[in-house]
C-alpha cells in the first residue's frame, strides 16, 4: 500500500488558511481494513484521492471541508467493494463524497 499526504498552512489563529492532498494505493489485503483509514471507499483494494480546506473562523473554531474521490482497483477480486449493476469487464467508477466539519477547541 501506498499513502502519500501533504499540507500547507495552518489552523492556529483566526483568519488562517490550511489545504492539503493525499493520494493512496491499497492493494487487496495490504493492511488489516479493519484499521485502515474508515473514510476510504473500502479498506484495501483501493485508489483513494483527498483534498482538504480548513478555515479558522475564530481562535477555537474551525471550518472543513474534505473531497473524497476513489474507486476499486480489483473489481474481480472476492469481497470487492463495486458499484451496483455495473457490466462485467467495465472498470468501477470513482466514487465522489464531499465531508464538511465544525471543529471548535475548548
Amino acid at each position: 500500500g501506498y499513502w502519500m499526504e501533504f499540507a500547507l498552512g495552518q489552523t492556529k489563529e483566526k483568519g488562517d488558511v490550511q489545504f492539503g492532498y493525499t493520494f493512496a494505493r491499497i492493494e487487496q489485503d495490504a493492511v488489516l481494513s479493519a484499521f485502515s483509514e474508515s473514510d476510504v471507499r473500502a479498506g484495501t483494494n483501493v485508489l483513494q484521492n483527498r483534498m482538504i480546506f480548513n478555515y479558522q473562523v475564530a481562535r477555537n473554531t474551525t471550518l472543513g471541508y474534505t473531497l473524497w474521490v476513489g474507486r476499486t482497483l480489483d473489481r474481480n477480486l472476492q469481497n470487492a467493494v463495486v458499484a451496483s449493476g455495473l457490466p462485467a469487464g467495465m472498470r468501477d467508477p470513482f466514487l465522489t463524497r464531499m465531508q464538511f466539519d465544525a471543529i471548535y477547541k475548548f
